[in-house]
């Protein structure tokens, strides 16, 4: 699907998953079924993505470009029922909801959730290879911090972000310990969230600022300046479970 621009005054088009099912990846990559993007700005990374994204949104920058964006689906052998419904909106420059420059992902109001893309709470989850991109939240009028945590409504979510060195017999062993959080460039080289300017990884959430037990999942505090910004980065090997989290604004 080619998407053009109604006018020049177009900044962003906003991606709406409302339904979106494809065959999911093999050790991270989308090796069968993928929706690829192509056309944006040319420094706005937009990864392929497959598997189950209903409930995901992408914002496309295209300040830079004439268009048209495209949007090709690219499906593979039989195995299951591909389903998807993508919403397409075209977002002005001068629209109060414009998200800031280089967010794939943004999030407006005092609370929510967001997740890692093909992520399912006791499923087969598995977040994907080559990622680099920034989930970006407004930091609403009269908030100065947020909370991240990785219970939702009450329910603590599958959290694995994972590390591997490779020792000199060949054999691959995780660089955090199993149900442990990861804190740092040490324990969190290749795969990781960044929050308050800190990487995070392993099979717990936890900065250690509030609960210096690993082995527990705990609060994450950001104060910065607005927009709360939370970047995923991850390598071309191994893939974990992924996240999903729930945050809450606090005033100041």
């Amino acid at each position: 699907m080619r998407v053009f621009k109604t006018s020049s005054s177009i900044c962003h088009i906003r991606l709406d998953m409302r339904l979106f099912k494809l065959l999911g990846p093999t050790q991270g990559s989308c090796l069968r079924d993928r929706l690829v993007i192509s056309g944006q700005n040319i420094n706005a990374f937009i990864p392929k993505i497959c598997g189950e994204n209903t409930g995901q949104h992408m914002y496309v920058d295209v300040d830079t470009v004439t268009g048209p964006i495209e949007l090709n689906i690219n499906t593979v052998g039989e195995g299951l029922t591909r389903s998807w419904e993508i919403l397409v909106t075209q977002i002005p420059c001068s629209s109060p909801q414009r998200p800031p420059a280089n967010c794939l992902q943004y999030y407006t109001g005092a609370q929510g959730t967001f997740s890692s893309f093909n992520y399912l709470h006791g499923g087969p989850s598995q977040y994907l290879n080559n990622l680099n991109y920034a989930v970006c939240l407004r930091k609403e009028a009269g908030f100065c911090s947020i909370v991240y945590n990785n219970k939702v409504n009450g329910i603590n979510q599958d959290f694995e972000i994972v590390n591997f060195r490779i020792g000199p017999t060949g054999l691959a062993t995780s660089v955090v310990p199993v149900g442990e959080a990861g804190v740092g460039l040490i324990q969190c080289p290749d795969d990781y969230l960044i929050m308050a300017g800190t990487r995070l990884c392993g099979d717990r959430l936890n900065d250690g600022s509030t609960n210096p037990q690993p082995t527990n999942s705990a609060p994450v505090t950001d104060s910065t300046n607005g927009p709360f910004t939370v970047q995923f980065i991850t390598n071309t090997e191994s893939v974990g479970q992924g996240f999903r989290l729930q945050y809450q604004q606090y005033p100041c």
